[in-house]
């Protein structure tokens, strides 16, 4: 159909042949852009997020290790044992060790949580399995290693800050508060990790 207008002829065009090449481009982006709903826990994203958890902790160790030089180990397991008694020592390296884990696995989860779009639960609890996998496996090397070398009866026990009869309950207690929290704070990191595609999409 032609119209006048002005001195002008202009032809109108159906609708389908007015999208322009943005149109066409910018639509798979829209596509692309929404949440995968249906996809479960990556391996990739959980060993990259264990790798991650290992490096906080490590680090964070390290830090804590450092500080503990700097200011004596012998003078910081004396004030412990006069404001807590014997078992203070005991007692605060466990909290230390399990703060150490709890924040290193949630960082690990909220790392494996970035790496998708959903489920960033899952991805936080692959990092814990990966984290617990890693635990075991060393665990076992230092197993046969102490059968081989007798690496055990090489440490001076008595000079370690804990008392005969206490380890087994703080072992124990530790033990079990680890791996709880690290589970929690995994999963809690993974579903951080994925909120933030929700925030900012």
């Amino acid at each position: 159909m032609r119209q006048k207008r002005g001195h002008l002829d202009v032809q109108d065009e159906p609708v389908d042949a007015q999208e322009t090449w943005l149109d066409d481009f910018a639509q798979p982006i829209e596509e692309s852009a929404d949440p995968v709903e249906d996809d479960g826990a990556t391996f990739g994203a959980a060993f990259f997020g264990w790798l991650v958890a290992s490096s906080i902790a490590i680090l964070t160790a390290a830090l804590l290790g450092l500080a503990g030089t700097l200011i004596g180990w012998s003078e910081l397991a004396a004030w412990l044992e006069a404001q807590a008694g014997t078992t203070g020592p005991a007692i605060a390296s466990a909290l230390v060790l399990v703060v150490i884990v709890a924040l290193a696995a949630f960082t690990g989860g909220y790392a494996a949580g970035r790496m998708v779009l959903s489920h960033g639960g899952r991805q936080g609890l692959g990092v814990w399995f990966c984290s617990l996998a890693a635990v075991l496996l060393a665990s076992a090397s230092a197993y046969f290693a102490d059968r081989r070398y007798d690496l055990v009866s090489r440490v001076d026990w008595s000079t370690l800050p804990i008392v005969d009869g206490d380890w087994v309950t703080v072992g124990l207690t530790t033990l079990g508060a680890a791996l709880l929290l690290t589970a929690v704070a995994a999963v809690a990191g993974g579903a951080a990790g994925t909120r933030y595609h929700r925030t900012f999409r």
